[in-house]
């Protein structure tokens, strides 16, 4: 095994306990691991930034790639929370993603309707989506093991 920097360890420490597999925790006791819901949000927090920066590129204007950025946010926390509700616990991870890219495709739709822009939002929150399913699906699937 390759050693590690302190912080880093520390890091990979921090996030292992977060998701109730480090040393020391037990995800069914106290409810320390990550649930379905939590994954399905941090995923789409961070797939709907990047989605937010992607549909910005080339832009100078702070206030309209931080509107964009903070607007496809909010829409991968939609997209992560309906995600986790929309397939049951113990569902294939690829059902699971499946859901959540038809969910996503469908918050592109909507999100794209004002500026007639779906050619680059509903791939773009498919992929969102895409994403948030896989997590909620690979979060309930280590919760339960």
């Amino acid at each position: 095994m390759r050693k590690c920097s302190r912080f880093t360890r520390g890091g990979i420490d921090l996030i292992l306990r977060a998701s109730g597999h480090g040393e020391g925790t037990d995800p069914g006791i106290g409810g320390t691991g990550m649930t379905r819901e939590a994954a399905g949000v941090l995923a789409g927090i961070v797939l709907g930034a990047l989605h937010g920066f992607l549909s910005t590129r080339g832009q100078p204007d702070a206030s309209a790639v931080a509107a964009a950025v903070l607007g496809r946010a909010s829409q991968g926390i939609i997209n992560g929370i309906l995600a986790a509700y929309a397939t049951r616990p113990g569902a294939p991870v690829w059902r699971t993603a499946l859901w959540g890219a038809l969910i996503g495709a469908g918050l592109g739709c909507l999100s794209g309707t004002p500026h007639r822009a779906w050619l680059e939002t509903i791939p773009l929150g498919a992929v969102v989506g895409l994403g948030c399913g896989a997590a909620t699906a690979l979060a309930g699937r280590r919760r339960s093991a």
